[in-house]
């Protein structure tokens, strides 16, 4: 092999990739600094419940504020109030278990026959404030530092409180009045602004707070005089940030489980109204010209499906829009580790760089009305759990077509002959199933139903390999196209529309389930790499001279800047593996020799491109920044112990899919396919490779990625197993086509290709 050559091809890469000029961030303004910050916290609220409902003091701060859809997972998709609670104080996602996450009590409370602040003293080993003092930070704090996580509890009080800035929290979402166990209090509020030893500065979570009510749930409800009073304490200073819970909307959702659905909706909506006519008297305390105020749901509604929840902003000189963050990059998005980087930039205090996962939001679509605004966060939510709800059905489905054809397939190599026609429209249908339900983005089937869906995704496919097979009379034509279509549909996603066709996507990016919301995700890395890598060795077929070397080369090469650059696809794990299985596949493709030092080289290029774009990425300003460069800013900032984090929650994830993941049923026609071609017709095959020769460099480069994207994504067996799909009907119609008619296939120098 002539690794000058390689090297120099990858130096180019890398410079090209430099040359490229930082995306901007569009029309995103940072939100301004704000002296005192008012935060309310609205358990479980849903834009689409609060549009529904006459709540006039949240929809006038709605009306005045930038808003987006919260994404509230941490590890489980049915995130725990406790876990919400601890996230937005952490910046990072936090674990805080039911049993512990609520227990917080006001220093003169009693607790264990005394009052709560000498058991809190005892167990912390400081000394107690005049605010609330949670007493199981030590065993939260112990818990997260053994987390994949490794969550910094505390970070967002200790951050403002060293900065002079009074932090309070009020709230109480109690089940009932004293006495009580330890494991029934719901006071996890305390958990938002409590510094690094679980205390807060002022305000309350006490019984206090509590009036009896025969018409409430569990007959408690908060007590509007006692919350104001402790609010106002908090506040009437001159720098503050004061977290208010609306602690009866908590209360009413822990009631469902006692009660009809009916009824459930109209206590809801009880607590609602109550809590509005609370945050009436809150404002009133708020001057807008200086002041902040925050309306956030750190959680879920209980016992319902996985929900994106609401974020609003409303700060002196910052107008209405649509939120986001470095994190999505996409308007009308935000992530529960945002919360803590957006309250400390709207008080003016900086974070601490070690630990923080996430970026303070900013605002960028400003140019609809409310209403319009408020209707697409809703339709928004919609798409994305119509998303989720049709995964697992459609994923099922396409395994079932390819076990079904893979069956036809097995038959006809068993009988020596059999529809080989149809076994070939078939598979060209199947691999335009994959770039279809990219495009279903731009239709509003969340509406239409699963119905129509399967029926649109699956029928286009189906007109769409009827007329691929057009091109038959060039053999390698059809598959070409129906990678072309795959390459195409990725690049003008994350090159010309903002990872537009990805969001709520079946193979696209899930915001409810907030792994990834722009860029190349794993399961749309395993389509490109099979459609690339194919692609490539047709290119070098049909071109057997030195044109057809720089052709494969450039697809090669564009596809992997596509995948790996920050501004486009920022895919890690695509660039660790991408780049030796196109390097595999390119110096095959040429002649070229592979030996152990020359995948070592392939391997040390990967990490070397990796690093440029990652250098590259963090010219950009922090708030622009892709995976690729947060990633290299947290091991900058946090050593190998960034380092062992990230890696650590990536093969825990990793190995979960081998078990867990609906993909592994892949296996089923890849044994039904694989083991009949190999049995009943390895000749076929033989001769297959035989006429396209450059099938033996594509089958090597995609092990080496299937491997190596197995081995450094998190999704684990999604990787190969997606791989395997695509690359199925692939097979399944160069055999059938060489079957139909034996001397079709082209020879090696391309004559019919």
């Amino acid at each position: 092999m002539n690794v000058r050559r390689f090297g120099a091809a990858a130096l180019g890469a890398v410079l090209v990739a430099l040359a490229l000029p930082a995306a901007p961030a569009g029309a995103a303004d940072d939100l301004p600094d704000a002296r005192r910050v008012l935060v309310l916290v609205a358990p479980g609220l849903t834009w689409e419940e609060l549009v529904a409902l006459d709540v006039p003091h949240l929809d006038g701060i709605v009306r005045d504020s930038a808003i987006a859809n919260l994404a509230v997972r941490v590890e489980r998709l049915a995130t725990e109030p406790g876990e919400g609670y601890a996230t937005f104080g952490a910046g990072t996602r936090a674990l805080a278990p039911d049993d512990e996450a609520g227990l917080a009590r006001n220093p003169n409370e009693s607790f264990e026959g005394a009052a709560a602040r000498f058991a809190y003293e005892r167990i912390i080993g400081v000394e107690a404030g005049a605010g609330p003092l949670h007493l199981r930070y030590a065993e939260l704090d112990r818990l997260n530092d053994r987390s994949l996580y490794a969550a910094e509890l505390g970070t967002l009080g200790t951050a403002l409180g060293d900065a002079g800035v009074v932090t309070g929290v009020v709230g109480n979402a109690d089940h009932r009045l004293e006495p009580i166990e330890e494991d029934e209090h719901h006071r996890e509020i305390a958990l938002t602004l409590a510094n690094n030893y679980g205390q807060v500065a002022c305000g309350s979570v006490g019984s206090d707070l509590l009036v009896r009510d025969p018409q409430a749930p569990f007959g408690l409800r908060l007590d509007d005089e006692r919350v104001l009073a402790e609010a106002t304490s908090c506040w009437s200073t001159d720098r503050a940030v004061v977290a208010v819970e609306l602690s009866d909307l908590r209360r009413a959702d822990d009631y469902r489980e006692f009660v009809t659905s009916d009824r459930r909706e109209q206590l809801r909506r009880t607590a609602l109204e109550r809590s509005d006519a609370l945050v009436g008297r809150l404002l009133e305390q708020v001057d807008p010209a200086r002041d902040a105020v925050v309306l956030v749901a750190p959680s879920a509604p209980l016992g319902d499906d996985p929900r994106l929840t609401t974020l609003a902003v409303r700060a002196p000189g910052l107008g209405p829009g649509l939120l986001e963050s470095a994190v999505t990059r996409q308007p009308g998005f935000v992530t529960i580790v945002d919360l803590a980087p957006t309250i400390a930039a709207l008080a003016g205090v900086e974070l601490p760089d070690e630990g923080i996962e996430g970026r303070a939001a900013v605002v960028g679509d400003t140019g609809d009305r409310t209403a319009d605004r408020l209707t697409d966060l809703i339709d928004d939510e919609h798409d994305a759990q119509f998303r989720d709800r049709i995964l697992t059905p459609f994923i099922i489905t396409l395994i079932a077509l390819l076990f079904v054809m893979s069956l036809l397939f097995a038959y006809s190599v068993w009988r020596g002959h059999g529809p080989w026609r149809l076994i070939e429209v078939w598979s060209l249908a199947l691999l335009f199933v994959f770039p279809l339900t990219y495009w279903t983005a731009l239709f509003p089937f969340s509406d239409w139903g699963g119905g129509w869906y399967a029926t649109s995704v699956l029928g286009g496919a189906a007109v769409l390999g009827v007329l691929a097979d057009t091109t038959r009379r060039r053999p390698l034509a059809p598959i070409g196209i129906a990678c072309l279509a795959i390459l195409g549909t990725v690049t003008a996603s994350v090159v010309l529309l903002g990872s537009r066709l990805q969001l709520s996507t079946v193979f696209g990016d899930s915001p409810i389930v907030a792994g990834r919301f722009s860029g190349v995700n794993n399961v749309t890395f395993s389509q490109v790499v099979v459609a690339t890598v194919l692609l490539a060795a047709f290119v070098r077929h049909r071109f057997p001279d030195r044109s057809g070397a720089i052709g494969a080369g450039a697809v090669l090469g564009a596809t992997l800047l596509v995948i790996g650059a920050p501004m486009w696809g920022a895919d890690i794990g695509g660039v660790l593996a991408g780049l030796p299985a196109f390097a595999v596949t390119f110096a095959l493709l040429v002649g070229w020799r592979v030996r152990l030092r020359t995948i070592v080289a392939f391997g040390a290029a990967a990490v070397g491109l990796l690093l440029a774009l990652g250098l590259l990425d963090l010219t950009r300003a922090s708030e622009d920044r892709s995976h690729l460069g947060r990633f290299l800013e947290r091991i900058g900032e946090d050593g190998w112990d960034g380092f062992q984090t990230v890696i650590g929650r990536k093969a825990a994830a990793n190995l979960r899919t081998v078990i867990s993941s609906v993909w592994r049923f892949i296996t089923i026609p890849l044994f039904v396919f694989a083991g009949f071609l190999a049995w009943r017709a390895p000749g076929r095959a033989h001769e297959v490779r035989e006429r396209v020769p450059e099938l033996d460099a594509a089958l090597a480069g995609l092990g080496v990625a299937a491997a190596l994207g197995y081995a450094v994504n998190d999704s684990g067996i999604a990787v190969p197993a997606v791989m395997v799909a695509v690359l199925i009907p692939a097979a399944a119609y160069l055999v059938a086509r060489h079957a139909a008619e034996p001397d079709v296939l082209p020879d090696r120098h391309g004559a019919r290709a």
